[in-house]
């Protein structure tokens, strides 16, 4: 087995917040691998994605997980989502070559899950609820990236397959569709054969952005989808 070298890929367009980091400090901490942090700023969400990913690439690592700048892990036990500060090493454990959480929103619990359909329009929401996917291991076609591990030999593969760049946000304006970058990435990977497991021991939502008042308290102002 080759030894690991973890990046841990942020691509925003912004700024992350305090909590963001404090908790990523935490995650990183747990992990037992080697791991360095690349934060790849671009205003187009696909630009940043592929950056990091070059930059990893052409830094030797062999894994890359991506993390959204305001996605956290949390498993789910007893009705309560609990922060997962070793979702890193359990998502490695499995050594498959891509393994993502689960993507959901808090607020009603909806998972970000897609099921292929054809070319012509490639995906649709699942119809599965969040109870079909909680701490069981999935295999689906497309997600959200927000928190997503992935063996650097799989964009070996797609560029050998003539799909450079990884990432794109694309835009049909015939058809008045949208694919977003993760889910164009998702479409690729399909193509060259791959399946994406689905870990729903990890569940993967937006933390609360946090404000600093004048006189020196924390408020919590809001609560993302």
């Amino acid at each position: 087995m080759k030894q690991i070298k973890l990046a841990v890929v942020i691509p925003f367009h912004g700024k992350v917040t305090l909590n963001f980091s404090l908790h990523l400090a935490k995650l990183l901490s747990n992990t037992s691998v080697p791991t360095e942090v690349i934060v790849s700023r671009h205003y187009n969400i696909d630009k940043a994605r592929q950056r990091g990913v070059d930059n990893a690439i052409d830094s030797g690592f062999t894994h890359i997980l991506f993390i959204d700048s305001d996605i956290m892990p949390y498993t789910y036990k007893n009705n309560q989502f609990i922060p997962f500060y070793n979702a890193i090493d359990y998502m490695l454990s499995f050594n498959y070559p891509i393994v993502s959480g689960l993507y959901i929103s808090k607020k009603d619990m909806r998972p970000a899950v897609y099921d292929y359909t054809n070319e012509n329009i490639p995906f649709k929401p699942t119809d599965k609820k969040f109870e079909d996917f909680v701490n069981k291991i999935s295999f689906v076609d497309g997600i959200g990236l927000g928190f997503c591990l992935i063996d650097t030999i799989v964009f070996d593969i797609l560029e050998k397959s003539g799909y450079y760049p990884f990432f794109e946000y694309k835009t049909d304006y015939e058809k008045k569709i949208e694919i977003s970058e993760d889910l164009d990435f998702c479409l690729k990977l399909k193509r060259c054969g791959f399946s994406i497991m689905l870990l729903g021991q990890i569940c993967c939502m937006h933390i609360a952005t946090m404000g600093l008042l004048p006189n020196g308290m924390i408020q919590y102002l809001s609560l993302s989808d």
